[in-house]
């Protein structure tokens, strides 16, 4: 996320929001990740079942191939027909 920000995208919010529209995320897939993030990344306990785990792995594997099929390909946004709407 905080690989969008620039001299016009400045807020969290707005950065979000650029990120799952260039890379085709549904927010509940961003949101997915990030509710399994915040905590131990602040130093707080949590958990999740080996299934949620499994779950998360997979879509943050495919936020990361976008992401970077999105460096690599430098032209904006990955076309929606190649790529359909990733949902969490």
């Amino acid at each position: 996320m905080q690989s969008m920000k620039n001299d016009t995208i400045k807020t969290d919010k707005q950065a979000w929001e650029r990120l799952n529209e260039s890379l085709l995320l549904d927010r509940s897939a961003s949101e997915k990740i990030k509710r399994h993030a915040d905590h131990p990344r602040d130093g707080k306990p949590s958990s999740m079942s080996d299934q949620e785990r499994g779950e998360v792995f997979q879509l943050a594997d495919e936020i990361v191939y976008r992401f970077l099929e999105y460096l690599r390909r430098d032209v904006g946004p990955l076309p929606f027909g190649e790529f359909q709407m990733l949902r969490g």
